[in-house]
């Protein structure tokens, strides 16, 4: 009991470092959390972790690969061998990781947010916008939202994409970096979801300051007219 107590402090005290930005004392104190616990999984998750944010993702590797080895059940470490997947460009092997930590931990919606835009990288649509709604079940976080609205206007569900865009709106900032894009999306939902007229406020609304938006602006005129 002893040594999983001391064990348990020295990872929170990394995670805390790490929450802070002290990177360094983090590290530190993650391997002194493994040299402690060699073969234990949570020192060796803190490292990979912190190797990935410090972009490296072989030395991530070098530590995960053969912890799963050993802990086959340790899913966080199975997400986190999926970042590293992602980073490498290798798309159906960051898919399976992830997949394989999700199936087996539900409380992982991080990394069912992430499988969700690998698999629409791979243009596993339907696939994408299921675990995408799951994370998005978990939190209405505004990246959540977009990407949950994103999947379902390419999947087909417009009226489901039009709720998620106006969630979304009512949490992000209007200088958000990305707003007059996602305005053109959000009226591409409305005009598929049978409300050409609404999609055209909503377009109008972004004023002259976005080309593509005034295009758009264009082609509904003359589907309005037609």
């Amino acid at each position: 009991m002893r040594t999983d107590a001391a064990l348990f402090d020295l990872i929170a005290q990394a995670w805390a470092a790490y929450d802070r930005g002290d990177r360094r004392t983090a590290r530190g104190l993650a391997e002194q959390a493994r040299a402690y616990a060699p073969r234990a999984p949570d020192p060796i998750a803190a490292l990979a972790w912190f190797h990935l944010d410090a972009d490296q993702p072989e030395a991530a590797a070098a530590l995960l690969k053969p912890a799963l080895k050993a802990h086959p059940e340790a899913w966080a470490l199975w997400w986190y061998l999926g970042l590293v997947y992602q980073r490498q460009g290798d798309l159906l092997a960051a898919a399976g990781a992830l997949r394989r930590a999700c199936c087996g931990d539900p409380a992982l919606d991080s990394a069912a947010f992430t499988l969700a835009w690998v698999l629409h990288d791979l243009g596993h649509l339907d696939e994408a916008a299921a675990w995408s709604r799951y994370a998005v079940g978990k939190s209405h976080a505004p990246e959540r939202l977009q990407q949950a609205a994103w999947l379902a206007l390419r999947t087909g569900a417009p009226q489901v994409a039009v709720d998620l865009y106006r969630a979304l709106f009512e949490c992000l900032p209007s200088d958000a970096p990305d707003w007059a894009v996602l305005r053109r999306h959000f009226a591409s939902a409305l005009e598929q979801a049978g409300d050409p007229e609404q999609a055209l406020a909503v377009l109008e609304a972004a004023g002259a300051d976005d080309p593509a938006g005034l295009a758009a602006q264009a082609w509904l005129l003359l589907r309005l007219d037609t």
